[in-house]
């Protein structure tokens, strides 16, 4: 998608003459220029700070720009607006820039912006006379939203919200597990969760909009235990930990409600939806095995075996639906990556149609993700369901497999208290948090903050921590020898877990390391920033050369992990 950029500089008595086309040619040569900026850039760099406290949009951006301004080195900074909603941004800018003599012109709506109050070209002030009117009636209708005293901000929203999604999904069983600002698009989530036979089935609410139009949109989708462990035994795409994944729009044309400024009428009747169309109909019925099969495999086990004809080549698309018209649970079509799970589900719910749906899924044209791994993995993992999975027994082998899983672990921190002379008691973090590496001699904090180690996984919401909140942790830990991990430590760490399957003669284990830790705070190692390495992201201790740990480092957030050296 193009740059939305703008060219700002002081003007002079030749600029003031100069049509638009010489204008934003002299933007561009002036952003090659160096030079420091000048008073009146810096006076407005200063206005722009402080009318950042007086609006609720931009998410920012007038404080970033106002710190361009700052450190520029060029005669016009290059000013790159939001994406999206830039137009109240612009509007402010125009004029605050007219109290500073500065010219601002923008190449992608072609006008500049004088000081006089004149805009270049000729006759493009009817244009932005409109622009200007239509933001004037949207703020009237701001302004009157605000008097309902309902949020004005997205974050606001998704806080309110969460009152009426605690209120009418908790009457189903589902608790908020996770709630967070998504750091590359700046949309808030709040994710709900409950515990069935089968697993864990989520709903994941994304929260968007400006005020006054706020719309949430939903994913819903489950996690299996034995389907995930199965599914790993082999050499697939390891990034789907979910037995399937779809949205509210998948069932539906309608995915949120923006035509009118937000009320609690509108959030209900999409909660409501969520509830009449996922829960009810596919989460209610997905608690078991057979349930869960019905979902994935059931639409496709009706299918003849001809079908397979299709499969090979395109398959048909689903009809348009018509406004407010749902699909119904056994239509669903996640044929895909998905394909693997969907066998493995069939197989485990001793489905009858489970030789017809291995023939259609490796009819399948694509295997998406898992493309590369279903020449080699996919005949083991038919193999293996075949050979070593009895679905008459595997439900009795599983709960033992359970208990010797419980047993090993409690194995593994009785080890750890016996080796290192352990007071459960006094451990700020619990030795089942604990795990040691015998490669580096370090005990780790096996989760972040805010989590814990629970069943053989991971439990709990891992907190993103400020510099100062990162320090207060460090305070109460630093005589107990937990400290940070320096880069190289965390980078090189690989957690193990054995991981239980099923076979022919009981059970086994196999080994699944987890080896991706991004924004974590380590120890200072350089001038401070973020440090990436593929997907680690890591932020060091360190002010950045040139800027104060007081104004920058509280601005970051990161992930708290913490280690400590042994003899």
């Amino acid at each position: 998608m193009n740059r939305h950029d703008i060219y700002i500089w002081e003007a002079s008595a030749a600029d003031l003459s100069k049509d638009f086309n010489e204008l934003l040619e002299s933007g561009g040569d002036y952003a090659e220029i160096e030079q420091s900026p000048s008073a009146n850039l810096l006076a407005f760099a200063d206005a722009l700070q402080q009318h950042q406290k007086t609006v609720d949009y931009g998410d920012g951006f007038f404080t970033d720009m106002a710190w361009h301004i700052y450190n520029t080195l060029a005669k016009a900074p290059l000013i790159e607006l939001p994406e999206d909603e830039w137009q109240r941004p612009l509007r402010d800018i125009v004029q605050l820039a007219l109290d500073y003599n500065l010219i601002v012109a923008d190449e992608e709506i072609a006008m500049a912006f004088l000081p006089t109050g004149k805009i270049r070209p000729y006759g493009a002030e009817d244009e932005w006379s409109a622009l200007l009117g239509e933001l004037a009636e949207a703020d009237e209708v701001r302004l009157a939203y605000e008097e309902t005293k309902l949020p004005t901000t997205v974050k606001a929203y998704a806080t309110w919200v969460r009152d009426l999604l605690d209120k009418n999904l908790g009457q189903y069983g589902f608790k908020k597990v996770r709630a967070y600002k998504h750091s590359t698009n700046g949309t808030f989530h709040s994710i709900y969760c409950r515990e069935v036979d089968t697993g864990q089935q989520y709903l994941d609410f994304t929260h968007v909009g400006q005020s006054p139009y706020f719309s949430t949109g939903t994913t819903f989708y489950m996690f299996c235990p034995m389907v995930k462990d199965i599914y790993n035994l082999f050499d697939f795409y390891k990034n789907i930990n979910e037995v399937f994944r779809a949205a509210l729009g998948s069932f539906t044309d309608i995915t949120g409600y923006t035509s009118s400024p937000l009320s609690e009428d509108l959030a209900q009747r999409h909660i409501n939806d969520v509830i009449n169309y996922i829960i009810k109909p596919i989460f209610d019925k997905t608690t078991d095995i057979k349930g869960l099969d019905n979902f994935v495999n059931g639409w496709l086990s009706k299918q003849p075996l001809s079908y397979t004809d299709t499969l090979k080549g395109s398959p048909p698309k689903p009809k348009p639906q018509s406004e407010r018209t749902f699909l119904t649970p056994d239509r669903f079509r996640g044929m895909g990556f998905y394909c693997p799970q969907q066998l493995i589900v069939a197989r485990l719910a001793n489905n009858p149609e489970y030789e017809k749906l291995r023939t259609f899924f490796e009819a399948k044209k694509s295997f998406g993700a898992n493309d590369e791994a279903r020449a080699t993995e996919w005949p083991k993992l038919v193999q293996y369901l075949e050979e070593e999975i009895n679905p008459n027994t595997f439900w009795q082998q599983y709960a033992l497999l359970k208990e010797e899983e419980k047993r090993l672990e409690e194995d593994r921190i009785q080890q750890l208290i016996t080796q290192f002379k352990l007071n459960p008691d006094e451990e700020l973090i619990p030795v089942s948090d604990q795990w040691y590496d015998s490669q580096t001699n370090l005990i780790w904090q096996r989760c972040c903050i805010g989590q814990h180690w629970q069943n053989g996984q991971i439990a709990g919401k891992a907190e993103l921590l400020s510099w100062n909140e990162k320090e207060a942790y460090l305070e109460r830990f630093k005589d107990s020898g937990w400290r940070l991990p320096t880069r190289q430590e965390l980078t090189n760490l690989s957690f193990i877990k054995k991981v239980g399957y099923i076979t022919k003669k009981g059970f086994d284990f196999y080994e699944q390391a987890q080896v991706s830790f991004s924004e974590h705070w380590i120890e200072p190692h350089k001038p401070y920033g973020i440090s990436h390495r593929g997907d680690i992201c890591i932020l060091s201790t360190s002010p950045r050369g040139g800027r104060s740990k007081s104004s920058d480092a509280p601005n970051l957030v990161g992930y708290l992990r913490l280690v400590k050296s042994v003899r």
